[in-house]
């Protein structure tokens, strides 16, 4: 939808990854790229690489000029 997507990775019919984004509620034109799980197992074979590129392309569909990560340390 408009202000925000679920991304979700299956192995079968088993969810093996999970992402999302959103528009900023400060800034219409910034989308907010949240943070991504993944099992252990998913791991290394790329899916966050293609879990950032589905959020950003997302946000780009629907005229986000600017994105912003949040992540966690």
């Amino acid at each position: 939808d408009e202000h925000g997507a679920v991304f979700g990775a299956f192995a079968a019919d088993r969810l093996i990854g999970l992402t999302g984004v959103a528009r900023s509620t400060a800034d219409y034109g910034t989308a907010e790229l949240g943070m991504s799980w993944l099992s252990p197992e998913a791991r290394g074979q790329g899916l966050a690489s293609r879990f950032f590129a589905a959020r950003l392309d997302w946000a780009r569909r629907g005229g986000c000029a600017r994105a912003v990560v949040w992540c966690r340390r």
